[in-house]
């Protein structure tokens, strides 16, 4: 697990600036955080407190800007209040649902893809960095503003489940669900010739999120924020 910690060879150029503010901040939590940088201010989105606003989304335009993709398409209305917007990935305009064409969605998800936590509803509420898995329904991301640090999280990844039930009959069955949240992923619109090559091998390994998290300064979750929702702003 330690030596998946860095980054993968020649794939997604924001990861190593991920990981290595991840290492570097060493779990520190926001209201400790935000004294060394806050993200708002670093790429200019008009928020000056991480502790009052979420900053998953001004954490990962940070990264991707560092590794020189743009983030800030001056087109649009409210074009820098929106990179410190998950759903401004995907969605600028809430009723209209306007494209940003600054990234393309991927119908799955590969090493480093934004990835977007979306409620049923379609709105965006929260991003990270694809990593690798947690069992078959969870992706583990690299993100900002999870437990109010940088860390990694497991997210459900699909908008439906299979789950067993009992049915009338006393018998086991399979049930298809709906779930609350799901993910849709994103690259850069110049990544996405890469991207559809990385689709062939999409570099998500089964991974311990806790051996991870230890890695980089995090203390493991506890049985109960195993069994509860990852706490997102």
């Amino acid at each position: 697990v330690l030596a998946l910690i860095n980054p993968w060879p020649g794939r997604a150029p924001w990861m190593p600036i991920a990981i290595a503010e991840a290492k570097l901040r060493y779990g520190k939590q926001e209201d400790v955080l935000e004294n060394e940088i806050d993200y708002h201010v670093e790429i200019g989105d008009g928020s000056k407190s991480m502790s009052a606003v979420a900053w998953c989304a001004a954490f990962a335009n940070w990264c991707l800007s560092k590794a020189n993709f743009p983030v800030d398409n001056i087109s649009f209305r409210d074009h820098r209040a929106i990179m410190g917007r998950a759903h401004g990935f995907y969605e600028i305009n809430e009723k209209e649902k306007i494209r940003n064409p600054l990234f393309v969605e991927l119908a799955k998800p590969i090493y480093g893809a934004i990835s977007v936590a979306t409620s049923r509803s379609g709105h965006g509420y929260h991003v990270g960095f694809a990593y690798g898995k947690e069992g078959e329904e969870n992706l583990i991301l690299l993100g900002g503003n999870q437990d109010d640090r940088i860390k990694f999280s497991p997210f459900n990844k699909d908008a439906t489940q299979v789950v067993k039930v009992i049915g009338k009959d006393g018998k086991i069955k399979e049930k298809k669900i709906k779930c609350s949240s799901y993910l849709r992923y994103f690259v850069p619109v110049s990544y996405y010739e890469q991207a559809k090559k990385d689709l062939e091998n999409p570099g998500i390994e089964r991974m311990d999120v806790d051996a991870l998290n230890k890695f980089i300064g995090v203390p493991p979750r506890t049985k109960k924020e195993i069994k509860t929702k990852t706490k997102t702003k």
